[in-house]
């Protein structure tokens, strides 16, 4: 009897969640407030998305400044764990 209940308890969730989705899916569309989404997108891409870097000698000292300080902590913490070793 205790399984009956839990196969109808089960059975309502699912069908509570389609029916939810069901009603969402009713909503009306509108055409202009589409638009105005798509503009906005639009602009948010071409303008802000993306913001190329000047690649030049100062660019290219900072990225080996940071290629070398990433590997000599790795090599430090490597060292370390030899010694303890």
């Amino acid at each position: 009897m205790k399984r009956n209940y839990k196969i109808l308890i089960a059975v309502v969730c699912l069908s509570a969640t389609l029916f939810a989705f069901n009603i969402n899916s009713k909503k009306s569309v509108d055409p202009e407030r589409d638009k105005l989404l798509l503009e906005l997108l639009t602009f948010v891409i071409e303008k802000g998305h993306y913001n190329p870097a000047v690649i030049d000698d100062n660019f290219s000292k900072g990225v080996y400044k940071d290629y070398i300080a990433f590997f000599h902590t790795k090599h430090q913490t490597i060292i370390r764990k030899i010694k303890k070793g």
